[in-house]
């Protein structure tokens, strides 16, 4: 219960704040209940979260986080899940829709020249050219920002197509072995593994919304986590298969204990 408190309080900050970050955090809680329905944790949540929303929309409380332009409030909530869903609102919703129309023109702009059988179908823009200015969709005079804000389509856009490709079965197949190593871990009964599977699929697909979003993943802030989750994901793979009882050693040296004195007995 210590751990869920903060969590929660930590959520209901960011939702209103950022929408990569409210769209991560429930989508894990999502994926959290395909595989654990029953799951009594994520449940209380929802119920709060819906408790919580009801409060905000009755009593219209709203306040501002020091250093961001978004109140936190029900109709900031609210023009968050709108504007994903292409709505725009009638509040003041911290230039939500500037920065998605921004994001949409840019977007579509890369995938005209590279999947719309442009000019950099096959090799892409390269992975050294500012792709802000060069498509002259540049915010600032200092040119401080590089990426189409989304590491997905500027993976489109440096590497082309093939790149593209490339870039998804990588992800994909990753988290096809993580689904793998939960399932067959808890057939056989072994929690811990299928606990690290689930923990790692959640915190990827965490990860990649977010960067769907954001320059999360072209830094270190995002990009270390990304890929220390990837590395030590193939390692459980790896694991699993070899020594399927690596989080039971009581057990193993129980049995040993048995076995010896069976041993013993016929001697």
């Amino acid at each position: 219960m210590a751990w869920f408190v903060p969590m929660f309080l930590n959520a209901a900050m960011l939702g209103p704040v950022n929408r990569g970050g409210m769209m991560a955090f429930c989508s894990s809680i999502a994926v959290s209940m395909i595989f654990k329905p029953f799951n009594r944790w994520a449940w209380a949540f929802i119920v709060i979260a819906v408790l919580g929303m009801s409060f905000l929309l009755v009593s219209g409380i709203s306040f501002n986080i020091p250093g961001s332009d978004r109140p936190i409030s029900a109709e900031q909530l609210l023009a968050n899940f709108g504007s994903l869903l292409g709505q725009k609102s009638n509040v003041d919703d911290g230039d939500l829709q500037g920065t998605k129309e921004w994001r949409l023109k840019f977007w579509t702009l890369i995938i005209d020249d590279t999947i719309g059988g442009g000019p950099y179908f096959w090799k892409g823009k390269g992975f050294g050219i500012n792709l802000v200015s060069d498509y002259n969709m540049q915010v600032d005079a200092e040119e401080t920002v590089r990426a189409p804000h989304n590491g997905h389509i500027t993976m489109l856009a440096r590497a082309g197509v093939p790149g593209f490709v490339l870039w998804l079965c990588v992800h994909l197949s990753w988290a096809v072995g993580m689904i793998d190593g939960h399932i067959r871990s808890r057939f056989a009964g072994k929690k811990v593994w299928a606990g690290l599977f689930m923990w790692l699929l959640i915190y990827w697909l965490m990860v990649v919304i977010n960067c769907s979003f954001d320059p999360y993943i072209e830094g270190p802030m995002g990009g270390v986590w990304l890929w220390s989750i990837y590395g030590v994901g193939v390692a459980a793979m790896w694991l699993r298969r070899r020594e399927a009882d690596l989080f039971e050693p009581d057990e193993v040296e129980e049995d040993t204990s048995n076995d010896a004195l069976s041993e013993m007995g016929k001697i």
